[in-house]
């Protein structure tokens, strides 16, 4: 209630009721949630940084040993993933019963996620019972289709296991393919670059405006001014009046008015730059692989540089195919 009663006064003459404040009041508390959880996520790259590069340099590495083993011990390595999913999967589930049990009878865990809303310490959800019970009837389904997939395609993985030790024993004779991810990534961040620096400067490209407002009649009345000259010309005169103050942030211009027109086509173009990038990567990498599996005698018939040289291809024949996505 607002001064003991249930509707007040906007302040633009209309009257509306507590509720409508109180819940403009939920959707502003959301936003500045999410904001500090945004600004938190940030600190916390800032922080641990380094981190992020050494872990990525360990996974790169970890990769490239699992990628080597593959081929001489592609099936045992397949399987014994498989099985390890499922054992997690299934201690996920029974931890998760564990803690749905735990928390029975304790103050606050029977609370909905509906009602709790969102909170930007996730910590907070590990406290409801609902949680665990979403956790653990998540898991139970994947568990499902993981066994079911295994029993009804069982053939179809040990076709993939061969096809994983040809794969790597063709990634064995084309190293440099495990560093062609890299060029791509490069290319990645180059368009990135360039659709940030685009928007940037589309969105700083705006300008202060200024209109004449007087309160008396003018003919000058929201003609656009400069408020350092301003005083210096006729309308001061002819309007006594009149001032000349900030209007909006923007511009009059063509390019101003069709400023969000193109920052959409920026937001295109950048997509569309970054697909051409990854397919440029595959179509290399594909004609790469295929100079090795149609040599007739391996690896004496690949030639020599074939990542190289499917690249020099992708560029030469390709191009057009790529640009309208094909």
């Amino acid at each position: 209630m607002v001064g003991n009663e249930t509707t007040y006064d906007d302040g633009q003459g209309q009257r509306r009721n507590v509720t409508d404040l109180l819940e403009g009041a939920k959707q502003a508390n959301v936003v500045l949630e999410a904001r500090q959880l945004a600004m938190k996520i940030f600190e916390d790259f800032t922080v641990s940084w380094y981190w992020i590069i050494i872990g990525l340099a360990i996974a790169m590495v970890g990769s490239l040993i699992f990628i080597v083993l593959l081929r001489f011990l592609a099936g045992i390595m397949v399987w014994v993933m498989i099985v390890m999913v499922i054992l997690v999967l299934g201690y996920g589930i029974f931890h998760c019963y564990l803690e749905y049990a735990k928390l029975k009878g304790e103050a606050g865990s029977d609370v909905s996620l509906t009602d709790l809303g969102f909170q930007t310490d996730l910590r907070v959800y590990l406290h409801l019972r609902q949680t665990w019970l979403a956790f653990m009837i998540i898991l139970c389904i994947v568990e499902v289709l993981i066994v079911l997939l295994l029993i009804f395609l069982r053939k179809r993985i040990l076709i993939a296991i061969a096809l994983i030790k040809e794969a790597s024993r063709a990634v064995g004779h084309i190293m440099m393919s495990l560093l062609y991810p890299l060029c791509t990534f490069f290319l990645l961040c180059l368009c990135i670059a360039y659709w940030a620096c685009t928007a940037v400067f589309l969105s700083t490209s705006n300008e202060a405006i200024y209109k004449v407002f007087n309160e008396s009649a003018c003919q000058f009345s929201g003609q656009t001014c400069d408020p350092e000259t301003f005083n210096t010309t006729n309308i001061t005169k002819l309007c006594p009046d009149a001032q000349c103050l900030f209007a909006f942030y923007g511009g009059e211009t063509a390019y101003h008015k069709y400023i969000i027109a193109l920052q959409f086509f920026n937001l295109f173009m950048f997509f569309w730059l970054a697909n051409f990038v990854i397919a440029l990567g595959q179509v290399t990498l594909a004609g790469a692989f295929a100079s090795y599996y149609w040599a007739f005698k391996k690896p004496d018939d690949v030639p020599a540089f074939p990542l190289f040289s499917a690249f020099g291809r992708a560029l030469r024949y390709g191009p057009r195919r790529r640009t309208w996505g094909c």
